[in-house]
């Protein structure tokens, strides 16, 4: 008994010392876990908004480039013209509105709110006019932007000439012809 007395008496238990060093430890691993959270939260929202605008303007990019290759008719104007498919700014959202041919009678009608500025320009390479675009958006870190360009093998460079005369910079509107079936 006496034997189990001195056991129990000998079992110290934590300094206050050795108590402050394990609750300084658990603090800074908690702060570090904590910090590594809200940093990667920060950096996949901002990750989230730039992958969302290349995405979309990816996808426009695709649909001008159908438009663009199988369009007999290319028009810039003020205004949406009937039998054509459109891209257009509308209060600050890029939309496209696509008509398939003449026994698709509705429009998919498309939202970009992630571009903020297309540019279009045709450049007449001879035989063949070329359009070319760039497509931008921007975040916090500035703008940024994707751009290129597609020979419109349909379209002759005469008609676009004479369809477009007296336009020195080309309007808002980009209608492609619906193709005929």
């Amino acid at each position: 008994m006496i034997r189990m007395k001195e056991k129990i008496l000998s079992k110290r238990g934590f300094t206050l010392t050795e108590l402050m060093v394990s609750i300084i430890f658990i603090v800074v691993i908690i702060g570090t876990a904590t910090y590594a959270w809200y940093v990667s939260n920060v950096s996949f929202g901002s990750t989230k908004k730039v992958s969302e605008a290349y995405s979309q303007a990816r996808s426009l990019e695709s649909m001008i480039h159908s438009a663009a290759s199988t369009s007999a008719s290319l028009l810039f104007r003020e205004e949406q013209l009937t039998g054509y498919s459109h891209f257009y700014f509308d209060d600050g959202v890029y939309k496209v509105i696509l008509y398939g041919n003449e026994s698709i009678m509705t429009p998919v009608t498309m939202e970009f709110d992630a571009i903020d500025e297309v540019k279009y320009q045709v450049i007449d390479r001879g035989r063949k006019c070329e359009l070319t675009y760039k497509i931008e958006s921007s975040d916090e870190e500035g703008p940024f932007y994707i751009q290129g360009g597609i020979i419109l093998n349909n379209i002759e460079p005469d008609n676009f000439r004479q369809s477009h005369h007296g336009y020195t910079t080309l309007p808002q509107v980009l209608n492609f012809e619906v193709p005929e079936p």
